[in-house]
């Protein structure tokens, strides 16, 4: 069995295994911290989660860009779709995470009730239709709430600059991905390797949680 698009497939297993790490460090020094009614802590819980499903997404995108062609129709969607449910539970995740810390308190309610109904509507899309888009909006809409927020409490939470510059970052990284290959590159992993360097920039703001719920209180 033969790897179709090397370059693709290992830049998604090292978004897999990044990804992992930040989760699994979020989940280790935030278990034991403060106890279970902090927001600050569920926040941090909830963009772990999103960083497992990243990672997730980015190892079955990897089998898939590998060795689908090799593989039958079947072993195929059996790889695509859950890959699509991944994306969908990482921009629900990261989306509500940051609502929880940086939403004004009376707005969380009908903001995560928002998210939610987002969730919704995207699972009810993907299980009718397997297209890549429908994932990608969906997670740039995450990326959107995350965008406003932090803009909004820009001036306020030091966490707003590093969750900011992820997104732009994530920003340039779709535009690289949707330019159109015009010199022989292969933009898909060049779009892995920037993605990477977003999801770094993300998990430094979110380990600035804590701070940012303590300011909230001032």
């Amino acid at each position: 069995m033969s790897i179709t698009e090397p370059a693709t497939v290992l830049t998604d297993y090292a978004i897999a295994i990044e990804a992992t790490l930040f989760a699994v460090r979020l989940f280790q020094s935030q278990r034991w911290a403060v106890r279970l009614w902090a927001v600050w802590l569920w926040a941090v819980w909830l963009w772990a989660i999103a960083f497992i499903a990243v990672a997730i997404a980015a190892l079955l995108g990897g089998t898939f860009h590998g060795f689908g062609t090799s593989l039958a129709y079947e072993t195929q969607l059996w790889l695509w779709k859950p890959t699509l449910i991944c994306l969908g539970i990482a921009s629900w995740s990261l989306a509500l995470g940051t609502v929880l810390v940086l939403a004004p308190v009376r707005s969380r309610l009908w903001l995560g009730a928002l998210v939610c109904l987002k969730l919704g509507v995207y699972f009810y899309w993907i299980a009718r239709y397997n297209h890549f888009g429908f994932g990608v909006v969906d997670y740039l809409l995450g990326l959107l709430v995350v965008l406003l927020l932090a803009i909004l409490r820009l001036n306020h939470q030091p966490c707003s600059r590093w969750l900011i510059a992820g997104v732009g970052v994530s920003g340039v990284a779709a535009l690289i991905l949707w330019s159109g290959d015009r010199s022989g590159l292969n933009l898909s992993a060049i779009y892995h390797v920037v993605q990477m360097a977003a999801l770094y920039l993300f998990y430094r703001g979110v380990k600035q949680f804590q701070q940012a719920t303590q300011l909230q209180r001032l």
